[in-house]
């Protein structure tokens, strides 16, 4: 028996979500038929005011729905230390002057190690393996407190860094980069294998990816994941690259992070909105600063998500300017100690909440 139920979304977002909703929940068969993906129920609430059941599904990667839908779309990048001309050559290059400056072998495109993890998620035939890009182990991870360059923040469970002593080796990846994709041999003649590794040209920036899947939506385009940043995003196949198969730089810099010793204020793991913002702009406000990483017990495991590389992550404290961050989602009525009650639904904690004014590097929080 059928029977109308809705998430926990409001109706306005619900209406801007409609097309990622319906990417996560279905999949194009080879005869080009959609069919709906295996879900589960995780969550039936008639107890709201709402018309409807409030119910929530996972998928199978055990990951929210509700919880995906939520965070942040796109890709936002977070502010980095301005560097200097001296420091970071950034050169302008032409296909003609690049030439005679570069040695570069775009015949073979670039895969993860290890590929395939799961082969029935996979369409294709596996792509070349001649050349791999690699993620950092977690035996390579520090076990104490060291600091880091925030990347990426989708939320108090997803956030991307890189620890600071690996610059400037960066910069230079992204410089070189750069100039291999004006190469006209870079250019991709033939659609994008699934799993293999490319450029791609995201918010005016070349980007290494991994192609994930062809979208459910458009055609012409792919999920592909910033093996660099850690996130999804959709691009076409006109903005991406072959990777130079010869480039020194074989390596992801970057690992996640998952904030220790909170939870949501309303219980159970899906955070709001407001606190996946709220982390955001935390790390805008520090403006750059590097951040200190704290990993709590048992230490480093390994972030999986849809055929992603897996890369090392954490629970752990982190502080930016000398203010922890899960301190400071404590105080804003975002989050809750680990130990503390979950306040009821009609708490005047939570229906009066007002973000307090965010200055990290002035002080003031």
């Amino acid at each position: 028996m059928a029977r109308e139920v809705r998430l926990d979304i409001n109706e306005e977002d619900s209406l801007k979500w409609n097309n990622r909703f319906v990417d996560l929940t279905f999949e194009t068969k080879d005869d080009g038929v959609q069919v709906p993906v295996n879900l589960t129920l995780s969550k039936f609430d008639t107890s709201t005011d709402s018309t409807l059941p409030i119910v929530d599904l996972t998928n199978s990667e055990g990951s929210s729905i509700t919880e995906i839908l939520k965070k942040p779309s796109g890709v936002v990048r977070l502010t980095t230390p301005t560097k200097t001309a001296s420091s970071t050559p950034v050169t302008t290059v032409t296909p003609s002057s690049t030439a005679s400056s570069l040695t570069c072998l775009f015949d073979k495109p670039a895969t993860v190690s290890g590929w395939p993890r799961n082969p029935k998620n996979w369409k294709t035939s596996p792509p070349n393996e001649n050349f791999q890009i690699q993620p950092m182990t977690v035996s390579q991870m520090p076990m104490s407190a060291f600091p880091a360059n925030a990347i990426f923040a989708a939320g108090p469970t997803d956030i991307s860094l890189r620890q600071l002593s690996l610059d400037p080796m960066p910069d230079y990846m992204y410089a070189k980069l750069k100039e291999e994709c004006t190469l006209p041999d870079s250019q991709l003649d033939t659609p994008p294998e699934l799993g293999a590794f490319y450029a791609a040209f995201i918010d005016e920036r070349w980007e290494r990816v991994q192609c994930i899947r062809a979208s459910k939506i458009d055609k012409q385009a792919y999920c592909v994941y910033l093996l660099d940043v850690g996130a999804f995003q959709y691009v076409r196949k006109e903005a991406m690259r072959r990777l130079n198969s010869t480039s020194p730089f074989k390596k992801m810099l970057m690992f996640k992070c998952k904030i220790g010793g909170i939870k949501p204020v309303t219980g159970g793991e899906v955070w709001s909105r407001e606190s996946h913002e709220a982390v955001r702009e935390f790390f805008e406000a520090a403006c750059g600063e590097p951040v200190v990483v704290e990993p709590s017990p048992p230490g480093w495991s390994q972030w999986k998500q849809l055929n992603a590389p897996a890369v090392p992550t954490c629970e752990a404290r982190l502080s930016c300017c000398g203010r922890d961050i899960g301190d400071w989602l404590i105080a804003c009525g975002l989050a809750l100690p680990l130990n503390a009650p979950v306040p009821s639904p009609n708490s005047q904690s939570l229906l009066t909440f007002v973000p307090p004014p965010m200055n990290i590097v002035g002080g003031r929080i």
